[in-house]
């Protein structure tokens, strides 16, 4: 059985690469992830590590979603789901989300953008990420932390 801050919160020591995780998480004021679509879903390992952790370490948190696939549907599909998976961990995805369809044309193998419009997209995202950010940090400077 793996380790998990849900599942064994004072009866085992976490391993120091999960406590180290943790932390990192818990010390920014927000997060990107980047996923590609797998089988219209999110990713196993993505999903799995997630869940490792508990709501403390998300909670409050603004998240920008940047999702990718080989089809035409550019991994909406699996941002749709993160925003769902997302909101159970108390983390808050921002409204704005950037979807790549058919990433061999979009992306050079170097993972450079051959489209000046993921260009645009990806500051826009990044834009409005950091005055969410601001926001909660402003916040919870004021309030305190969100109650869990």
């Amino acid at each position: 059985m793996h380790w998990s801050f849900k599942c064994h919160p004072n009866t085992q020591p976490p391993l120091p690469v999960f406590t180290s995780l943790r932390e990192q998480i818990r010390s920014v004021d927000a997060f990107v992830i980047i996923s590609t679509e797998y089988y219209m879903g999110i990713p196993p390992a993505l999903s799995n590590l997630i869940i490792h952790f508990d709501v403390a370490t998300f909670i409050g948190k603004p998240v920008a979603l940047v999702c990718y696939s080989s089809l035409e549907y550019g991994g909406c599909r699996v941002a749709v789901a993160l925003r769902s998976f997302l909101s159970a961990t108390g983390a808050i995805t921002i409204p704005k989300i950037l979807c790549i369809p058919n990433t061999e044309s979009q992306i050079d193998e170097e993972g450079r953008p051959l489209n000046s419009h993921i260009i645009f997209a990806l500051r826009r995202l990044i834009s409005s990420l950091d005055w969410y950010a601001t926001a909660f940090k402003n916040h919870r400077e004021i309030v305190g932390d969100q109650p869990i």
